[in-house]
């Protein structure tokens, strides 16, 4: 029997027995599957909030609120309940390692003060 293919058309489709990825791509794709590794919508939102406070005092951060200033250092901290609560702590520790390899240890706060920060975040995430 005789294929007729015409140009375009897929001949063979198969997986490769083996794959490894560059050094240059490690860390920037998956190993397992070649997809990108993007972090979660929560790490990127931290990783800005971070790259921010970098540059600037949390203090010197305010918005008028009900004509009274307020910053973040208003807000009340829940640190200890988040140590305390595993599962939240474990989201904490997740998004900090994705952090630690996303925007390197340069970028990141003294891990009491990252955990100060996430705590701000999630309580801001339910207003």
């Amino acid at each position: 029997m005789k294929y007729v293919y015409k140009p375009g058309d897929e001949i063979l489709s198969s997986y490769p027995f083996v794959h490894v990825t560059e050094p240059s791509q490690r860390g920037i794709v998956c190993d397992h599957c070649l997809h990108k590794n993007i972090p979660s919508p929560a790490a990127r939102q931290l990783a800005k909030i971070f790259v921010k406070l970098k540059k600037l005092d949390p203090n010197d951060i305010v918005e008028d609120v009900l004509g009274q200033k307020r910053s973040l250092s208003d807000l009340v901290s829940h640190a200890e309940d988040i140590e305390e609560d595993a599962e939240r702590t474990q989201q904490f520790v997740e998004i900090w390692c994705t952090l630690e390899v996303f925007l390197g240890e340069a970028w990141l706060p003294p891990l009491r003060v990252g955990l100060e920060i996430f705590d701000g975040h999630q309580q801001l995430q339910h207003l």
